[in-house]
């Protein structure tokens, strides 16, 4: 099989270039099949957005809506950053004595990396990045919804977004707890999220793409505006209109006019806390079943905890 890639840099709105690694069709082709596969043996995150059948940018952007605090931040060169050797050791877990799942790995291994990490412009990099960061996602997931006032977690792709409403003291929100809602999410991006990237996936962030916004200030996830409902910004719309009126529905204006409408579309998505609270049902019923009475308690007391009420 011919195992070559077209390498070409295209231009980024803010500046700068980006590196694509194309395969070529016969090997594409072969990375389609193997894609198929993954969507069916390696499940990912609830949590993960991007390269994944029915979600997408909207599905990211939903939990954030009408939230106190919202807050993002940017992995730094993400396909190129995800390594082959740390990918195999992250996902032995995943694979334990699974054949099937073994025989994959094999194949992500021979067809999906190009000179050893992720190449950007492969069909399969998106869903691979979003297995290796699997664990990172539920671990944060669980933090934010146990630590953050309707706290809720999303990643699309290479952007993390958190958002938030204000802590209170006795029932009441007070610019004291405004501020300390702000120091502890700073403080939650930094020495958290940025340290766990860091330590245990080898991953750094773009820091000049750090943002914490409160609702005082147009609040993005990913270009969409969440202030009240998720919608497009008002400059984009006007852009879009005189651009379809100058060059009349060509396949770039329809593709954003698909974008447009995907926020108009009635969607409703399970909340961070209710995606969590859905898993340890499921595994306390497991155990039930198994009559192993150590982690049904174990799940028992996740379960009380994630329910506590956060103050």
């Amino acid at each position: 099989m011919d195992m070559s890639y077209n390498v070409y840099q295209i231009p980024k709105k803010k500046g700068g270039f980006r590196t694509i690694e194309s395969p070529n069709e016969e090997l594409k082709s072969k990375q389609e099949e193997i894609l198929l596969k993954l969507y069916q043996i390696f499940p990912v995150s609830p949590f993960a957005h991007g390269g994944i059948p029915n979600r997408n940018i909207v599905t990211n952007a939903i939990n954030h809506v009408k939230k106190d605090i919202v807050a993002s931040i940017d992995i730094k060169d993400f396909f190129p950053s995800i390594e082959h050797y740390r990918f195999r050791k992250e996902i032995q877990t995943l694979i334990q004595r699974s054949l099937e799942k073994q025989n994959l790995r094999d194949e992500i291994t021979a067809y999906c990396f190009y000179k050893d990490h992720l190449p950007q412009g492969a069909p399969t990099s998106p869903y691979l990045a979003n297995i290796y960061l699997s664990r990172f996602d539920w671990l944060m997931a669980w933090f934010i919804a146990k630590n953050l006032p309707n706290g809720d977690y999303s990643r699309y792709f290479d952007d993390i977004t958190i958002s938030c409403n204000f802590f209170q003291r006795n029932g009441k929100v007070t610019d004291e707890m405004k501020k300390y809602t702000f120091s502890y999410v700073a403080t939650l991006l930094k020495k958290m999220i940025t340290y766990e990237l860091k330590e245990f996936y080898y991953l750094d962030v773009n820091e000049k793409k750090t943002k914490i916004i409160s609702r005082k200030s147009r609040q993005y996830v990913c270009g969409i505006v969440v202030n009240d409902k998720v919608n497009v910004p008002r400059r984009y719309r006007k852009n879009l209109r005189a651009a379809i009126y100058q060059h009349g529905f060509t396949n770039e204006n329809i593709g954003k006019l698909a974008y447009v409408n995907q926020t108009k579309m009635d969607i409703k998505l399970k909340t961070t806390r209710e995606f969590l609270q859905q898993y340890v049902k499921k595994s306390m019923m497991k155990y039930a079943l198994l009559q192993d009475n150590y982690k049904f308690k174990f799940y028992e007391r996740k379960l009380d905890k994630i329910n506590e009420v956060n103050l």
